[in-house]
């Protein structure tokens, strides 16, 4: 579960194109010892923010999905910068480190 930070193109409905960043970081321990933390920023949030989870692993894969469903909302289409499609990781939801 390393740090993950990309670049890419996003694709809009209407064919524009303009750069989009993604970064979700090394999940890490929360403050309550229950729960952990993960740094989440995209271009679409206006700063950064920290996604729970029970696990190390689930607070990771949680942050992949909500840049994947901001993308989905926003009709964004990811390519990398030669043009072809781009998928975001999908690590698994699981609950057990």
């Amino acid at each position: 579960m390393d740090e993950f930070a990309v670049e890419m193109i996003a694709r809009a409905a209407d064919g524009t194109v303009s750069p989009f960043h993604v970064f979700v970081g090394e999940p890490e321990p929360g403050s309550d010892g229950q729960c952990a933390d993960c740094l989440v920023w995209c271009t679409l949030l206006n700063k950064p923010t920290h996604v729970r989870g029970e696990s190390l692993r689930q607070a990771y894969s949680l942050g992949f999905d909500l840049v994947r469903r901001l993308v989905e909302y926003s009709d964004l289409t990811l390519e990398h910068p030669t043009g072809c499609p781009f998928t975001l990781p999908s690590p698994p939801h699981e609950f057990q480190e």
